[in-house]
């Protein structure tokens, strides 16, 4: 009883869309609409936020599937998945078995990544079933520059606490997120604004 939602990622040169972030949303009556509670309600119960975001990205990429689209699909994980990385890692292979030529990312949540070793581990078997890494919410806590260096994404999402009035604020501010910004593109990095 859930349904995929798709946030347009739109590229800031040319307004055309680049891509989807593939959220979700409840449907049952009883619970909530927004993933946010539902995944509290499911952290109450062994492995369930596991499954609910298992579930989230199955449907989302089942429905982005019917799309005649060669725009990016971006996954979002659950941080308690990366403790369980091989079973993230067997459901990716499944998805690009089922779906061998949509360009797919993986978004992991720069506070839930884990450690180095793994890290590089995942990036590894994500580039070879082809499917991109982006680092999400990159600068709403510690940003993990060694990762970056590391274990390099092919995106990094910068928090909206970063973007957010970027035209009006202060200068070192502004200096600040265009030294991230060229940092990234130095690396080949793709840089989006959440």
């Amino acid at each position: 009883m859930i349904a995929p939602a798709f946030q347009p990622i739109v590229n800031a040169m040319n307004a055309e869309i680049f891509g989807y972030e593939i959220l979700g949303r409840g449907t049952h009556s009883g619970l909530p609409e927004l993933p946010g509670p539902l995944f509290r309600i499911a952290e109450s119960v062994d492995n369930l936020p596991l499954q609910l975001s298992q579930l989230f990205r199955d449907v989302g990429i089942a429905t982005a599937a019917t799309f005649n689209s060669t725009a990016a699909f971006f996954m979002n994980v659950h941080p308690d998945e990366l403790r369980y990385a091989r079973l993230l890692l067997l459901q990716m292979e499944k998805i690009r078995k089922d779906h061998p030529d949509m360009e797919l990312v993986l978004e992991i949540h720069e506070k839930a990544v884990p450690s180095l070793p793994d890290m590089k581990k995942i990036c590894r078997e994500l580039d070879g079933l082809h499917i991109k890494l982006a680092y999400d919410d990159f600068g709403a806590g510690q940003a993990r520059f060694i990762e970056l260096i590391e274990a390099p994404a092919h995106y990094l999402k910068f928090d909206i606490s970063l973007v957010r009035n970027i035209d009006k604020a202060p200068a070192a501010k502004r200096s600040m997120v265009q030294s991230l910004v060229t940092l990234s593109k130095n690396m080949g990095i793709l840089t989006l604004a959440e």
